[in-house]
């Protein structure tokens, strides 16, 4: 388990293909804009919803999307903010 300023989040498998993480975003919190150039990142929201700022580009030109329970998403740019209950996510 490690402790973020939005939340936690648990490793629950790793090799030398895949990282998988359980994220826990505690509610009113959000995550900074994140671009990975070496891998690819989907998300599964697994309980909760939230909201997130999408952009293929950059932080200033972005688009809300709206994520609830059993969504995915697959990313390049993004972040997120919550409402008044946790989200959990598989990414």
């Amino acid at each position: 388990r490690e402790e973020r300023v939005w939340g936690e989040f648990y490793e629950l498998f790793s090799n030398n293909f895949l990282k998988l993480k359980e994220l826990i975003i505690a509610p009113g919190k959000g995550m900074s804009f994140q671009r990975h150039f070496l891998r690819n990142e989907i998300w599964f929201v697994s309980k909760g919803k939230c909201s997130v700022n999408y952009s293929k580009k950059d932080s200033e030109n972005y688009e809300e999307i709206s994520l609830d329970t059993e969504d995915t998403m697959s990313y390049g740019c993004m972040s997120g903010t919550l409402g008044p209950s946790p989200m959990h996510g598989i990414a």
